[in-house]
């Protein structure tokens, strides 16, 4: 019994630990500039805020949040846009949009 509790508090801890290595991962992958896949003229970067480019024109400018796989965009005016984050690596990032549906989906420039 004391061998089952040991395993299974090891265990907690290192999906703990995972999980906010995960956490951290994902922000340091987010941060950088990303192209649209499927309309070659939108383009956003994020750093400490996000900003949105249509044409290379400076469209928007938002804060946001990130946490458990959600992303938060907060306009200058209030509205929030609430994402889905489905998956980020080094090279691609896929959002869903949560009030439609609609995938978005980026690759890193």
């Amino acid at each position: 019994m004391k061998l089952l509790t040991i395993l299974l508090f090891s265990f907690i801890s290192i999906n703990g630990i995972s999980q906010i290595s995960n956490k951290q991962i994902e922000r340091k992958f987010l941060i950088g500039k990303w192209g649209s896949i499927d309309d070659k003229k939108y383009t956003i970067v994020i750093s400490d805020s996000i900003r949105e480019y249509y044409d290379k024109k400076l469209t928007d400018t938002f804060s946001y949040q990130l946490e458990k796989g959600k992303l938060t965009k907060i306009s200058s005016k209030g509205e929030i846009y609430e994402y889905d984050l489905m998956s980020l690596n080094k090279k691609h990032l896929t959002l869903m949009y949560l009030s439609k549906g609609n995938l978005l989906k980026f690759k890193r420039l």
